[in-house]
């Protein structure tokens, strides 16, 4: 209920400040969005914003390295390596799968950025792009790793 109440006190906030115009949301999720009641309420929090006049930005998950990005960063040492890989796309995809449900159930006006776009190809996902890590542990994206995903955001959502 802690949370609960913070994140209402949040919501709250960025509604009645009419000098925040661009709301970014992003959660780790993949193991609760396939939950009813999470969905339900990530939609509602977007209809208040909406509602208050918001252009919302939702940043789905990152895909997950694996393991933790220290056994990746030893790999790209031992290998010579400037690019490593975690988990394939397609497994990546397999674990994050419900995240269609929720596409499907928040308005349809609001921006989605798929962090997967950014740090996987075709076939893989990386952890290690150009000789740097995209994490910082074995779930968080690193200063870089964010920073291709906030500069994307930033050039094509917030400048134009």
């Amino acid at each position: 209920t802690i949370c609960y109440l913070w994140h209402q006190k949040v919501i709250e906030a960025l509604v009645i400040d009419d000098s925040i115009q661009t709301v970014v949301i992003s959660y780790r999720n993949e193991e609760y969005i396939d939950n009813k009641e999470y969905r339900y309420s990530l939609t509602n929090m977007i209809l208040q914003l909406i509602n208050a006049n918001k252009k919302i930005i939702l940043v789905l998950q990152a895909p997950l390295p694996g393991a933790h990005i220290n056994k990746y960063i030893l790999k790209s040492i031992s290998e010579h390596s400037n690019n490593i890989k975690g988990m394939t796309k397609k497994e990546w995809e397999e674990i994050y799968k419900p995240y269609h449900s929720l596409l499907a159930e928040i308005p349809n006006n609001i921006i989605v950025v798929n962090p997967s776009d950014f740090i996987c190809d075709d076939y893989d996902c990386y952890v290690i792009k150009d000789n740097k890590a995209l994490y910082f542990d074995d779930d968080h994206l690193s200063v870089f790793g964010s920073s291709i995903i906030a500069h994307y955001i930033i050039s094509e959502h917030i400048l134009k």
